[in-house]
């Protein structure tokens, strides 16, 4: 909290805009739990936000024709994770929060609220998954919130940790990720429709993901991957609206653009300026 408070927005923007950037992503609530608008009514404000962050750069952008989106860490809130510790895994750490009736009506009114106070043109959402992914743990802890969640989701008691195979661990996780999306989309319907939601996804393939109503109904879908075959395997298990995003990043030397955009082009590397391949 407070980290990077001072940050000026009309400077950040310039940078961007000297990139020649159509899209600029940046926090409405961050994976620490606070926000980046400062009349925020449901996620605490940055600590010693000098600028009003989101709004600024919002305002800046749209003068030139350029879209923003909000961001959102949905499996990790470090401040959802100290206030309620009986429903997370445990904080600071990775995917950590288990998608509850009441955490799901936080993300909501998270996200309501920014739709309302900024003018924004969507958000993405990132780590959407059901923990433990990419815990140490391996296993659903089954906490009393998920034995909870069970009864909800499949409308009969726990069983008991013994008597849940993986198949039907899995099956309750994508049941709840589904929930989760369902009060996502919502929450963006009933405050502004036409808002995109963008999905970034390190496994598009991933069990939870593969065949879910998350990837038929976004907007936007990032493959975080090096490796662009992952976009063309969900062309058929995405909406006809959809758009499909490659993602680079300083992370590895597998994301070397030239490398990458040659995957997209079919072997090569083609200018997409000069020849109209979509990045």
């Amino acid at each position: 909290p407070g980290l990077f408070a001072h940050a000026d927005p009309a400077e950040h923007y310039a940078w961007y805009r000297a990139l020649g950037v159509n899209v600029i992503q940046t926090f409405a609530v961050s994976s620490n739990g606070y926000a980046w608008y400062k009349d925020s009514a449901t996620a605490p404000v940055q600590p010693g936000l000098e600028h009003d962050f989101l709004k600024e750069i919002t305002e800046l952008a749209h003068r030139d024709g350029l879209r923003v989106m909000g961001y959102f860490t949905v499996g990790g809130n470090t401040y959802w994770g100290q206030k309620h510790p009986e429903e997370s895994y445990g904080v600071p750490s990775g995917i950590h929060i288990p998608f509850t009736k009441t955490y799901l009506d936080y993300l909501s009114a998270s996200i309501r609220d920014v739709l309302t106070k900024t003018n924004i043109d969507g958000f993405m959402i990132d780590w959407v998954f059901s923990p433990p992914l990419l815990m140490a743990e391996d296993e659903v802890r089954w906490l009393a919130c998920e034995q909870e969640m069970y009864a909800e989701l499949f409308g009969e008691p726990f069983p008991g940790k013994e008597n849940v195979d993986a198949a039907r661990t899995l099956e309750f996780q994508r049941r709840a990720l589904d929930r989760c999306w369902q009060a996502i989309k919502t929450a963006r319907d009933e405050t502004r429709p036409e808002a995109i939601i963008w999905l970034s996804c390190y496994d598009l393939s991933h069990p939870q993901v593969a065949g879910s109503a998350m990837l038929r109904e976004v907007d936007w879908v990032m493959n975080e991957t090096p490796d662009p075959e992952r976009i063309e395997a969900v062309r058929d298990a995405v909406g006809p609206h959809a758009r499909l995003i490659q993602c680079l990043s300083g992370g590895s030397t597998k994301y070397d653009a030239a490398h990458v955009l040659g995957l997209i082009g079919g072997g090569e590397f083609r200018d997409p300026l000069k020849e109209g391949v979509e990045v």
